[in-house]
C-alpha cells in the first residue's frame, strides 16, 4: 500500500511522461467536449488541461495525510483528466466512468440520440413500459445521488452532488410527463 507521499511522486511522474509525450503540442487546442468536474473548460490548449491536472496534484500534495476520503477523490478525479485528456490527444471517443459519479467524461451523444430514436420507433404499449424502466432507473439514480451528497464532507463535492441532483430531478420530471402523455393517449385510442 503506498502512502501519501509515494503516490503523489507516482502520479508526479505520469504527469511528466504525459508532459513529456506531448510537450511538442503544447499550444495545440484539443477539440474535446469535458465534463465540467474534469475541467473547467472545453475547446482549450494543452498546456492549459496539462496546468489543470497540475493543479489537482497540487491539492492532493497538500491534503492531510488522514484526509483519506478526499485523496481518493481527487486520486481518481486526476487519473480520469489524465485518461480522458490522452484519449482526446489519441481522438479516441470518451465513456463515462460510472463508479465514480465526480470523475465522469462526456459521452459521445450520438448514442444517446439513437437510444432515443429506438425508443421512439417502438409500438406505444412497449414505449411505455421504456419509459417506466427510465424512471426507475432515475429514482436509483437519484437515491445513489442524495447517498452521496449526504456523505460528502467538503463543500465542493456536496454542491456538485446537489447540482447533480438538480439535473437527475430534471430529467425524471421530464420522464413523468412523457408517462402521463403516452398513457393519456393509450387510454385515448382504447376509448375510440
Amino acid at each position: 500500500m503506498l502512502n501519501k507521499q509515494q503516490l503523489v511522486q507516482r502520479l508526479s511522474q505520469q504527469i511528466n511522461q504525459l508532459y513529456q509525450q506531448y510537450q511538442h503540442q503544447l499550444d495545440k487546442k484539443i477539440f474535446a467536449k469535458f465534463d465540467r468536474t474534469l475541467f473547467s473548460e472545453s475547446f482549450a490548449t494543452l498546456s492549459q488541461y496539462l496546468q489543470e491536472i497540475q493543479q489537482t496534484l497540487d491539492q492532493l500534495a497538500t491534503l492531510q495525510e488522514n484526509a483519506v476520503q478526499q485523496g481518493a477523490f481527487l486520486t481518481d478525479k486526476l487519473l480520469a483528466q489524465c485518461r480522458a485528456l490522452t484519449d482526446a490527444l489519441q481522438n479516441k471517443p470518451h465513456y463515462s466512468i460510472r463508479k465514480n459519479p465526480v470523475a465522469t467524461i462526456s459521452a459521445s451523444s450520438t448514442q444517446g440520440k439513437q437510444r432515443k430514436q429506438d425508443i421512439h420507433k417502438l409500438p406505444p404499449k412497449q414505449r411505455l413500459e421504456k419509459y417506466y424502466e427510465a424512471l426507475q432507473a432515475l429514482n436509483n439514480k437519484l437515491d445513489e445521488q442524495v447517498s452521496l451528497l449526504y456523505d460528502a464532507q467538503l463543500a465542493q463535492h456536496k454542491a456538485y452532488y446537489q447540482q447533480q441532483i438538480e439535473i437527475t430531478q430534471q430529467r425524471k420530471k421530464r420522464c413523468l410527463e412523457a408517462i402521463e402523455l403516452l398513457e393519456e393517449y393509450l387510454a385515448y385510442r382504447q376509448n375510440d
